[in-house]
C-alpha cells in the first residue's frame, strides 16, 4: 500500500511538471498578426507589475493551425520585447494567444510601418464577445484607408454576420464564416464594395461564437496609424434597427428585397402588384414590363408590330430585311414584294 501510495505521489508530480508553468489562469488575445511583405514589425510588449518573476506561453496559429508554442519568464518589475515577426516569419494570416498565472503582467501588441513610420499600440486582453464593434476616425482627416482584423480563437467554426453603419443606421450587410484559431482581415470594401468610405463610421459583428478584434486605420503614407481594439456591441442582441437594408421593407407594401421587391421605395412596386400595360415600369417585379401584342416582338428579330414588323411570327421579316424578288412576300414590309424584272418594286 506504502509502494503504491508513492507510485500515485511521484505519478502527480510527473503530470505537474509536463504542464507548462504560464498555461493556465489567464488569457490575453492577439487578434492580428501582419502578413508577409516586410513592410510591417509586429512586437508584443510584456510588463511586469510584480516583486516576483512570471511566466507566460505564447501561442501562435496561422490559417487555423498552431505554428509556434514557447515559454517565457519576466524579471521582477521587468519587461520583455518580443519580436513576433521573427518568430513566425512566414506565417500569411497569424493570430494567437498568451496564457499565464500572475494578474499583475501586462500585454501590449505594438505595430510600426517601416517605410511610413506610423507606430500604434493597444492593450491585449481576454475580452471576448459574440458582438463586437469597430469604429472608426473620421474627424481626423489624414484617415484614407480603413480596416479590420477579427478573430476567432475557438476551436469551432463562427458564422458571422458584418453590419456596415453609417450616420446610425444599417446600410449594408455581409456574411464570412471564420475557422477555429483563424482571423478574417481586409479593408472594409472588402465586404461592403457599394459603401462609400465616408458612408461608414463602424461595422458590427455577430457571432455564433466569441470574437476578438481590432479596428485598423491610417492614411496614405502609412506615417499616421490608428489601432484599437473592438468592443463589445449590446445594440446588436437588444435592438429591433439592427437590420439589414435587403431585410427591411422601406416603403410598407409588406415586401423586402430579399422577398422579391425590385424597387423598396416605391409601394405600387412589389410581386404581387398589379402590372400596368406599357407603361415602362416592372410592377409586379417579374423582371419585364407587361406589354401589349402590338408592343411586344414575339419573334425576336427586333421589332414590334408597333415598329412597322407586318409578320412579328417570323424573324425573316421586319423592315429593313433583304427582300426575295418574286417568292410572293413581303420580307421587308414596305407593302410589296420584290419585282424580279428588275423595275424594283
Amino acid at each position: 500500500m506504502l509502494k503504491f501510495s508513492l507510485f500515485l505521489r511521484i505519478a502527480a508530480l510527473i503530470a505537474c511538471m509536463a504542464i507548462p508553468p504560464a498555461a493556465a489562469g489567464h488569457e490575453a488575445f492577439i487578434p492580428h498578426i501582419t502578413g508577409t511583405g516586410g513592410f510591417w514589425q509586429d512586437y508584443l510588449q510584456v510588463d511586469n507589475n510584480d516583486n516576483a518573476s512570471a511566466a507566460f506561453l505564447l501561442t501562435i496559429y496561422d490559417n487555423g493551425v498552431q505554428v509556434y508554442q514557447d515559454s517565457f519568464t519576466t524579471e521582477p518589475q521587468g519587461s520583455l520585447l518580443i519580436d513576433l515577426k521573427t518568430l513566425v516569419p512566414y506565417a500569411e494570416s497569424a493570430c494567437g494567444v498568451v496564457t499565464y498565472d500572475s494578474p499583475l503582467l501586462y500585454f501590449r501588441l505594438s505595430y510600426e510601418h517601416r517605410t511610413g513610420g506610423g507606430v500604434a499600440e493597444f492593450r491585449l486582453t481576454d475580452a471576448v464577445y459574440p458582438a463586437i464593434g469597430f469604429y472608426f476616425s473620421d474627424y481626423i482627416p489624414e484617415i484614407s484607408w480603413k480596416a479590420i482584423a477579427l478573430a476567432n480563437m475557438t476551436a469551432v467554426a463562427a458564422a458571422v454576420t458584418l453590419y456596415a453603419v453609417g450616420n446610425g443606421d444599417i446600410i449594408a450587410c455581409a456574411d464570412v464564416t471564420i475557422a477555429p484559431f483563424s482571423k478574417a482581415v481586409g479593408m472594409y470594401a472588402e465586404w461592403f464594395p457599394a459603401v462609400g468610405f465616408h458612408e461608414i463610421d463602424a461595422i458590427f459583428a455577430e457571432s455564433t461564437t466569441d470574437l476578438c478584434g481590432v479596428t485598423i486605420s491610417g492614411n496614405a503614407p502609412q506615417s499616421f496609424l490608428l489601432f484599437t481594439a473592438a468592443n463589445e456591441v449590446l445594440a446588436l442582441h437588444s435592438s429591433e434597427e439592427m437590420v439589414c437594408p435587403e431585410n427591411r421593407d422601406d416603403d410598407g407594401d409588406g415586401y423586402t428585397e430579399n422577398q422579391g421587391d425590385c424597387d423598396d421605395k416605391d409601394a405600387a412596386v412589389h410581386p404581387s402588384a398589379a402590372e400596368v400595360l406599357d407603361d415602362g415600369i416592372d410592377q409586379d417585379c417579374d423582371g419585364k414590363d407587361l406589354s401589349s401584342p402590338e408592343n411586344t416582338d414575339d419573334d425576336g428579330d427586333g421589332y414590334t408590330e408597333n415598329q412597322g414588323d407586318c409578320n412579328d411570327g417570323n424573324a425573316a421579316i421586319h423592315p429593313g430585311a433583304a427582300d426575295t424578288c418574286g417568292d410572293g412576300i413581303d420580307q421587308d414590309c414596305d407593302g410589296r414584294d420584290l419585282d424580279c424584272s428588275g423595275g424594283g418594286k
